[in-house]
């Protein structure tokens, strides 16, 4: 089922030098995912996910936190993640702090 979660990343993607793939669970059952990507200097932290019903449990910032350490075990001097609204302060909790703004632009609705 994990493996599933990150099948639309594609294979070679997931088979990337550097990749990592995280999973929580509870019970046996997958409640939170995310990805950590480690380049030259840095690794980066991407859809970090958790189970409506799993939510403010610690699962995404333990994640996240495995993550960092992977990378800077793996030689990375940062860790770097763009927060969401719903994750910015569990991220400021475990140590990030905000360096910049993206503006993200979306596609317009259709109107059905």
């Amino acid at each position: 089922m994990a493996r599933q979660v990150f099948a639309r990343l594609g294979e070679a993607a997931l088979a990337a030098a550097g990749t990592r793939w995280y999973v929580g669970r509870v019970d046996g059952a997958v409640v939170a995912t995310g990805l950590g990507f480690t380049g030259a200097t840095a690794v980066g932290i991407f859809n970090v996910a958790t189970v409506a019903a799993h939510r403010r449990r610690g699962h995404g910032s333990a994640l996240t936190a495995r993550a960092a350490r992977d990378g800077f075990a793996e030689g990375a001097a940062f860790a770097y993640l763009q927060a969401s609204a719903a994750g910015h302060s569990s991220y400021r909790r475990i140590g990030f702090r905000d360096v910049d703004e993206y503006v993200v632009l979306q596609r317009p609705r259709r109107a059905d």
